[in-house]
């Protein structure tokens, strides 16, 4: 008797051994009717991919310009996402159900099935004021960085339900930033990593701010 409780102990108290999860490697191309355009500087492309990785939106070339397009890992084709043409910086939400993007000096949201676009905030005319790049910090919450041509060295943050914008953070005097570029959120949101600038705008550093008080460093 006590050698089959022994046993059993054992059975149950022993170490698990862990599966690993298999590798899956996928490879995207994309179709000759939406191939990749390349809407930044002539020479990169606009490309996010959902939180799970079951989807990618990417800017497409139609025409004389660009829209955004939306395929699944387990499709072959790609399908337009109405109202985006011209699109930039577009990003999944982190439920995975919206993407945010900005179109004509405006931020707008679209959900991945293709309806219900929302314009959430004017950033600005093209050009000087527009931005250049955004992340959501949760599913409730956007921040966007302005350009680095804006008279204004700041990343906002606005509700994605739409409304005005608010000063997220500024630039670290105490470093000589000039501007605080392509945002990155991590850690849950909780922190933002983005392109810091000093002195010239190609001299680049990695940059951080906390979510909660808006210090960066």
């Amino acid at each position: 008797a006590a050698a089959a409780v022994a046993a059993a102990l054992w059975g149950w108290l022993r170490p698990v051994a862990q599966t690993e999860a298999p590798v899956t490697r996928l490879e995207f191309t994309t179709s000759s009717d939406l191939p990749f355009a390349f809407p930044v500087l002539s020479s990169v492309a606009a490309l996010a991919i959902s939180p799970v990785g079951d989807r990618v939106v990417y800017s497409a070339h139609r025409g004389n310009g660009w829209v955004l397009a939306v395929r699944t890992m387990d499709q072959l084709s790609a399908r337009v996402l109405p109202g985006t043409e011209g699109g930039l910086y577009p990003e999944f939400s982190p439920d995975g159900r919206w993407i945010a993007f900005e179109s004509g000096g405006t931020l707008k949201k679209i959900a991945v099935d293709g309806s219900a676009l929302t314009t959430i905030t004017t950033i600005g005319s093209t050009g000087s004021t527009g931005s250049s790049g955004l992340t959501w910090i949760s599913n409730e919450e956007i921040v966007y960085a302005l350009r680095a041509l804006a008279s204004s060295r700041t990343m906002m943050r606005v509700s994605s339900s739409g409304g005005a914008s608010t000063v997220f953070s500024r630039s670290d005097s105490t470093t000589t930033e000039r501007f605080q570029l392509s945002p990155r959120a991590v850690a849950g949101g909780r922190v933002v990593l983005y392109t810091s600038t000093r002195g010239s705008s190609l001299l680049f550093t990695i940059g951080a701010v906390d979510a909660k008080t808006g210090e960066s460093k």
